[in-house]
């Protein structure tokens, strides 16, 4: 058990974590005077999961388009695509360029969506319908509408509010949320404080985050789980980029936990990004927040080495590499490595991935992922990776691997089509499988009886109408050994249809 820090510590930054919600203001509002004298920051409203942006950056990066955006670091500001929209732009007049008629309309999408304006007020409503169904269980429906308040009373200071309001018998997995009743329920995906200044900024509050360079598995933090409530603190120096973030989770049998994470990533020549990542979680009955994993500088696994504690440390290291032909990607994940190679079973996962896209916006990707049995577990069950129940690297858990390829074909200038494939297996080890010490080697991979699935789909999207997104697809999946039960299992046809409309309205007050 890790030191019990006292209240009546004299450092603020100590008890930070144990203040009232009122007193953490404070600092906030001497930077909020402080930033009367500073504007230029990289402050700005982050663009929330789910939304279609996304998907159209990848496609664009491919082309040779926004590369001051790093793959693997997630999500991106209103700013940074605004800026990224001008610059491409700009190199588009220059002849410096070349687009199809698909790719002109994407970056026409966003520069309608995310255009440079001026600071001040803004309110956004963004109702997005998706509705799924398939016979694998209840047929599966949902609905939502997210609004959004945002407002900058300085050029470097911004407070941003998520709403969102479901209904439907499912909801995404990255949202905390009771129903309010049947089949409905509400809840803030984000919200928060956000101070830019000339080369970082410093957030307070809920906020999404995303790390590794695939658009879809995030093996570190990703958007399994809920979203944490966090102090954040970045750091930008020319192509080198420094993230920290700490907060206190979810008490788990009557232990306090907390995480604490910091990232370092440089934009090399040549289209290389890479980066190197290293999270903590920690906790037990009556343990506080430790300086030690406060500090954004030190090494977590140095520390609890020096400490004598027994800790949940983990580390990443990912790159992706732009080519005139597309991207190579990939990511490693540590979470115990022996160093003599057959004490224990490596405790490790990995994903990587190639894409390929031609001067006509034809994309094609293929990806594999994997992450061996006893990885996101402990001894201690507070020290277990997770968040209100939900792991959070990968959604798949230990004990799993995944191959999947999509392929998108442009019909025309603002209308595609996407046909997918994805296998997975799924052995039982489990995050919340007891550990000791030591753990045994598996006598295979996946371990015991296998869950296997199989998905196919297709799907057309439209992009021609302002501020409207449309997509529909259909899909057809099978599994087998369902639960990891010998003999159980479901093919379910189905369809996907989902419908965004956003509107935006930005003042001056």
């Amino acid at each position: 058990m890790g030191r019990i820090i006292p209240r009546e510590s004299p450092f603020l930054f100590i008890t930070y974590l144990q203040l009232r919600p009122l007193t953490r203001l404070i600092p906030f509002l001497l930077l909020f005077l402080w930033g009367k004298a500073i504007s230029g920051g990289l402050g700005g409203r982050s663009i929330p999961w789910g939304d279609p942006t996304y998907g159209l950056l990848v496609q664009l990066k491919l082309q040779g388009l926004f590369p001051d955006l790093s793959p693997s670091s997630l999500p991106y500001t209103e700013e940074e695509i605004a800026q990224g929209v001008e610059d491409a732009l700009w190199e588009l007049r220059m002849g410096k360029v070349k687009l199809s008629p698909y790719s002109r309309n994407l970056l026409r999408k966003l520069e309608e969506e995310w255009g440079i304006e001026e600071e001040g007020c803004s309110f956004s409503f963004s109702p997005q319908l998706k509705l799924e169904s398939g016979r694998k269980r209840k047929s599966e429906n949902n609905f939502s509408f997210t609004g959004d308040f945002s407002f900058s009373p300085l050029p470097s200071l911004l407070l941003s509010q998520g709403i969102r309001v479901e209904g439907g018998n499912w909801y995404p997995s990255w949202l905390l949320v009771r129903p309010w009743r049947k089949n409905l329920w509400g809840s803030t995906p984000y919200t928060y404080i956000k101070w830019g200044f000339k080369g970082g900024w410093l957030l307070m509050g809920r906020y999404p985050l995303k790390w590794g360079p695939s658009p879809d598995v995030s093996l570190l933090l990703g958007d399994n789980s809920p979203s944490f409530d966090q102090l954040q603190v970045g750091v930008q120096v020319g192509r080198l980029r420094f993230i920290c973030l700490s907060t206190k989770l979810d008490t788990l049998e009557g232990a306090n936990r907390y995480l604490s994470a910091h990232r370092i990533e440089l934009r090399a020549r040549q289209g290389l990004y890479v980066g190197l990542s290293e999270v903590v979680l920690y906790g037990g009955e009556k343990r506080g927040p430790e300086l030690y994993y406060l500090n954004p500088l030190t090494i977590y696994y140095g520390e609890q080495f020096n400490h004598k504690v027994d800790d949940n440390i983990l580390l990443g290291g990912d790159f992706s590499w732009y080519t005139p032909w597309g991207r190579l990607y990939g990511e490693l994940m540590v979470d115990d490595f022996q160093y003599d190679l057959h004490s224990e079973p490596q405790q490790i996962g990995l994903n990587g991935g190639i894409d390929l896209v031609t001067s006509r916006g034809v994309w094609l990707n293929i990806e594999y992922t994997r992450v061996n049995n006893w990885v996101y577990g402990q001894n201690k069950p507070w020290n277990r990776y997770t968040y209100w129940g939900k792991v959070i690297g990968w959604e798949m858990g230990p004990d799993a691997d995944q191959l999947s390829s999509a392929f998108l074909y442009p019909l025309s200038k603002s209308l595609w089509m996407k046909v997918s494939i994805r296998l997975r297996r799924k052995g039982e080890g489990r995050v919340e499988t007891s550990q000791s010490s030591a753990v045994p080697w598996p006598k295979s991979f996946p371990s015991g009886v296998v869950e296997r699935n199989l998905k196919l789909g297709a799907e057309v999207g439209c992009l021609s109408l302002p501020f409207l997104w449309f997509r529909f697809g259909l899909q057809v999946e099978r599994e087998w050994n369902r639960g990891n039960i010998k003999g159980k299992g479901f093919t379910s046809p189905g369809f996907e249809l989902e419908l965004s409309y956003r509107w935006k309205k930005p003042t001056t007050l």
